[in-house]
């Protein structure tokens, strides 16, 4: 299967392609930006709140894989900043649900450990057309 951008996919606007991924473990970013590249996929990672700001100053995202609980703090106020402006967001996180500020609910959650293949297929799904 092909995501977004992939090759036979020539009209694809580079927005459509790229996923932004906050977490704070470097080899954990890693493997699912492996995983999401596999699958034509352009990916942005930062390793803390004030990466992830950047990030999105320069860019739009068409997904966000966010890691709830960063050295700098909580992505809440960047999930909803991404969500409202259309873009889906998933939080992957090692918290129980329970522990989690209140907002999170909001947001489909994926608890560590977890495969990035299976990050890589909710990007998929959430973004194949209907």
């Amino acid at each position: 299967m092909q995501g977004p951008g992939a090759e036979g996919n020539e009209g694809a606007k580079p927005a459509l392609s790229r996923i932004l991924v906050v977490e704070e473990s470097i080899l954990v970013a890693m493997e699912i930006e492996e995983e999401l590249a596999a699958r034509g996929f352009t990916v942005e990672l930062a390793g803390s709140l004030l990466a992830a700001e950047e990030r999105m100053r320069r860019r739009t995202f068409a997904a966000a894989l966010l890691d709830c609980h960063l050295p700098d703090g909580h992505v809440l106020e960047i999930a909803l900043r991404l969500a409202d402006a259309g873009c889906p967001v998933a939080i992957v996180t090692g918290s129980q649900a329970d522990s989690l500020p209140d907002g999170f609910g909001k947001f489909p959650r994926f608890q560590k450990p977890i495969p990035a293949r299976t990050l890589a297929k909710w990007v998929m799904d959430t973004l194949a057309p209907c």
